[in-house]
């Protein structure tokens, strides 16, 4: 009887240790697969800045201006859309604001009608 009990405990145990070393295999292919996919973008990134490089490299001066007036018009772009942006959520932060005033007003005069119905 004790025999059976203590074998069983070290089946239990045993299965206990290959499930934990199955999900810590599975657990370690998973970060294996999501490195590889990482290393693969870094490699085509660099590829990219590479030939980028290359390209930039054989231009002459008067086409290394345009393509510096092109980026600086891309970020005045950008820089526009983020202060419209801006500009809206201040917008909706004020209403914000006067929504909470509105509600607090409400409150006190709930307050006041309570007190003045005790």
């Amino acid at each position: 009887m004790l025999g059976k009990i203590k074998e069983n405990a070290a089946k239990v145990k045993e299965e206990r240790q290959k499930t934990k070393a199955r999900k810590e295999q599975e657990r370690l292919e998973y970060e294996a697969r999501k490195t590889k996919r990482e290393q693969e973008r870094l490699a085509k990134e660099e590829a990219k800045l590479k030939a980028e490089k290359v390209r930039l490299l054989e231009l002459s001066d008067k086409e290394i201006m345009v393509e510096l007036v092109f980026a600086i018009r891309g970020f005045q772009e950008r820089l526009s859309d983020v202060e419209t942006v801006q500009v809206d959520l201040e917008s909706k932060l004020e209403q914000i604001e006067n929504d909470i005033l509105d509600l607090e007003r409400g409150i006190s005069n709930i307050e006041s009608r309570m007190n003045n119905d005790n």
